[in-house]
């Protein structure tokens, strides 16, 4: 009998970074149950999963290598498929935001928001004790976790830089 196609989108734990994007996903359902257990913030069965391919950029272009690229944590929920319905070509494009973690994400999205027109793009990215956001119209905020501690930078369509910190801004460069 011919294998069971998988169309359709089916949620993934991501057990293994490879290179170029690459990760081992298992898949509840699809692939042994075994394969998903961790021991230790290990998962010893990852090898035995094919390598999953990532959709990517986010926001960008495949062609010019511009974008947003990144990998999901190792025990993240992604978004995945296969390749023609088929369980040795699997893909992936994005975690799965859930509970408080997907409430925190967008509250600060939201936030950062209120600085440009409501139908502006904006962008979160958040990292282990930062975060960096973006709208469209050039402001940028980083700030630091746990703290009110911030820095925007503003471009302006004329080219000027304007820099506004709730600290102390060093500046440091060779010719200014």
């Amino acid at each position: 009998t011919a294998p069971k196609r998988l169309d359709g989108f089916y949620r993934g734990l991501v057990v293994k970074h490879l290179s170029h994007g690459k990760i081992k996903v298992f898949v509840p359902g699809v692939h042994p149950a075994e394969y998903g257990v961790a021991l230790s913030g290990n998962y010893p069965m990852a090898d035995k999963l094919p390598d999953a391919e990532q959709i990517s950029p986010l926001f960008g272009s495949c062609l010019s290598g511009s974008g947003i690229f990144s990998y999901p944590r190792i025990g993240a929920i992604v978004r995945c498929g296969f390749w023609n319905g088929d369980s040795n070509l699997p893909w992936y494009d994005g975690a799965c935001l859930g509970g408080t973690e997907a409430l925190s994400s967008f509250d600060s999205a939201r936030c950062m928001a209120s600085n440009a027109p409501n139908d502006a793009f904006c962008h979160l990215i958040r990292l282990k004790n930062s975060e960096i956001m973006i709208n469209e119209e050039g402001y940028i905020t980083i700030k630091t976790k746990n703290s009110d501690l911030s820095c925007g930078v503003i471009l302006d369509s004329d080219g000027n830089i304007t820099l506004d910190s709730t600290t102390t801004i060093n500046l440091h460069a060779k010719n200014i």
